[in-house]
């Protein structure tokens, strides 16, 4: 809105995917022209979409399998929070901050039947600072996207593709709940990149105590090396944070949530490590 682009916006109902994700768009209906599918299908959708004589679908978090197999009288273009070839996949923010990517990007591709694998038609490079977090990088992507979203209204954008190079291409698998768990037998720098890959809008990173989950969305690395306990023994409490042995270094933990309690005090916590059964 503050670059006075409108286009028509196509999403699904709130509740079609049925996720902690999913997300309302009425009250944007007052500035947007705004379609909303019920299925996942572009065959099934087909006449509503053709109503609205579309040029150009950017597809922004969209399902990757939605037009497989179709043609469409339109152009279909994919954004991906990476620097295609590399990071193909799901889960592509939250990995490159478990691999401590310092220079990522935003990558428009064509729509391919290979998922993420279609010609690149525009990449602009976007920093990961130390301090930064998920939702750091998302807001300087969706910068990004806007920015490419008013080259193709201003019809600013070459459509001269080129070719993925196949031989950096590699794909990822999506995460899940018990990749996120913390193991503090890793090093300082490790775990504070795994805390910050899962970290809001994702699902956090956790580790168990007395059979109870307990979620970390923030940490801070304390000693980068050296030997200052048992991993996962707790050197220091204080009202906000505690700060735990890794098996090298230390770290302090914030923002730490039960998954069944959200006024957890962090006093009540001895030893972390208890439930990974070190």
């Amino acid at each position: 809105m503050e670059k006075n682009i409108f286009p028509s916006v196509i999403t699904y109902k709130k509740d079609f995917l049925r996720t902690t994700l999913s997300r309302d768009f009425e009250k944007f209906e007052s500035f947007f022209n705004i379609t909303y599918l019920g299925s996942n299908n572009y065959s099934d959708n087909k006449e509503k979409l053709d109503r609205l004589h579309i040029e150009v679908a950017l597809c922004v978090d969209w399902t990757k399998d939605f037009f497989q197999g179709q043609k469409t009288p339109f152009k279909v273009l994919f954004t991906h929070p990476s620097l295609l070839p590399f990071y193909r996949g799901y889960g592509a923010i939250t990995e490159q901050f478990l691999q401590g990517v310092v220079v990522s990007g935003l990558s428009v591709i064509q729509n391919s039947e290979r998922v993420d694998g279609g010609d690149i038609i525009y990449q602009k490079e976007i920093n990961i600072d130390f301090n930064d977090y998920p939702l750091d990088f998302i807001s300087n992507y969706i910068k990004e996207i806007v920015s490419f979203t008013e080259m193709l209204t201003e019809n600013n954008i070459d459509f001269d593709a080129k070719k993925q190079n196949e031989n950096l291409g590699f794909y990822l698998v999506r995460k899940r709940n018990k990749n996120a768990i913390i193991d503090f037998g890793r090093d300082a720098f490790s775990i504070y990149n795994h805390i910050r890959g899962y970290s809001n809008p994702f699902f956090g990173a956790h580790f168990y105590y007395k059979n109870q989950k307990i979620k970390v969305f923030k940490s801070e690395i304390r000693a980068w090396q050296g030997n200052y306990g048992k991993p996962g023994q707790i050197l220091n409490k204080e009202d906000d944070y505690i700060e735990v042995a890794c098996g090298t270094g230390s770290i302090r933990l914030y923002s730490i949530l039960s998954e069944t309690d959200e006024s957890l005090n962090i006093n009540n916590l001895f030893l972390v490590n208890d439930i990974l059964n070190h």
